[in-house]
């Protein structure tokens, strides 16, 4: 979608690699916390 918008796609390939990786990691530490506070 970027290539066709002409928008650099090589950036957008990498914002999407990055936050899902910062995603797996922020839930899972997300669910320690919640964890360790005794709220789950």
């Amino acid at each position: 979608m970027a290539r066709a918008a002409e928008g650099n796609h090589e950036l957008a390939a990498a914002i999407i690699v990055i936050t899902t990786l910062m995603a797996a990691v922020t839930t899972n530490i997300g669910i320690f916390v919640l964890q360790a506070g005794g709220w789950i």
